[in-house]
């Protein structure tokens, strides 16, 4: 049962935290399932203070503008060789990341606190953060 207090399960915060950055593609999968798990009332209420748990987690962030806020955010969900299986639109045999939950909460995230942002400035920042997670793999491999 839920807590009084907050509303959640104790250890559902925990889930999150120990679940992000996702790692590999079934790591992505549970998640996202997770978050949208609803067969029934109880599993309703129980996404929507999933969902509110990753919002404040990801509110907490913050950056200096959109695009770093949007950067600080995939960080701390997504690591790198997850990120590198991972694009806008799926394309090449990737992970469709345009529909995730994770990702909408993080548009909504930026957008409350960055009004100016378009969708079309969030969608080039995210694909462009997702391309690029192959280099900066090679870029922290150490030089032999």
């Amino acid at each position: 049962m839920f807590t009084e207090v907050n509303h959640q399960k104790p250890n559902e915060s925990l889930f999150i935290k120990q679940n992000l950055p996702a790692t590999t593609k079934e790591t992505l999968n549970h998640l996202e399932d997770y978050l949208n798990n609803v067969d029934n009332f109880e599993r309703a209420v129980k996404k929507q203070f999933s969902i509110r748990t990753s919002i404040q987690y990801i509110e907490q962030i913050g950056g200096k503008s959109y695009k770093d806020n949007i950067h600080r955010c995939l960080r701390a969900m997504y690591s790198n060789s997850m990120a590198k299986s991972c694009s806008w639109l799926g394309q090449r045999g990737n992970v469709k990341m345009k529909d995730t939950t994770i990702i909408n909460i993080i548009k909504d995230v930026v957008a409350t606190s960055y009004t100016s942002t378009t969708s079309s400035d969030y969608e080039s920042v995210v694909s462009e953060w997702f391309r690029l997670a192959s280099s900066r793999i090679k870029a922290k491999k150490p030089l032999v």
